[in-house]
């Protein structure tokens, strides 16, 4: 009987050991992006390394580098108001309207990217608004309501 339980031990590892030499040489696929993931999309801007220290000392330009970074060390739906302007600052895009959330600092903006960029939203300049505009959409009063982005003008295909 002690005999029967070693072999059958014995079987048990070699097909476990066949089973991961058959696999061995094969790398799971990488799942394919979806293009039509706003945050996904930011990519296209740069991979640059995300930290407060380094997009406080950027410019438009780097920190649109720098986004795609902070999306994947930071959970989008667990950003708060408060999160959001401790790791990213102060809004940085505002609102031709005096009494708008933006300006108010309810709903942080952030122009990024190249400012060659036309966009109905950013850094306003004399030839028009320029760059893309990151907006959180944050909801203070309801901490349940998760935190959604939206990117104008849109980078989605």
């Amino acid at each position: 009987m002690k005999y029967r339980n070693i072999f059958n031990t014995l079987v048990l590892a070699l097909l476990l050991l066949s089973n991961q030499m058959i696999f061995a040489g094969t790398e799971p696929q990488e799942k394919a992006a979806n293009p039509f993931d706003p945050i996904e999309n930011l990519k296209k801007l740069g991979t640059d390394e995300f930290t407060p220290d380094a997009w406080a000392r950027a410019g438009q330009e780097e920190q649109g580098r720098m986004i795609w970074s902070f999306f994947q060390q930071y959970d989008l739906s667990e950003l708060t108001l408060d999160r959001i302007r401790e790791l990213l600052g102060p809004s940085t895009v505002y609102s031709r309207e005096p009494n708008s959330p933006i300006n108010n600092g309810l709903i942080p903006a952030y122009a990024i990217g190249p400012e060659e960029v036309m966009a109905e939203g950013g850094r306003v300049a004399e030839e028009g608004w320029l760059g893309y505009t990151l907006i959180f959409i944050v909801n203070p009063w309801r901490p349940e309501w998760k935190t959604q982005i939206d990117i104008y003008p849109s980078m989605l295909p």
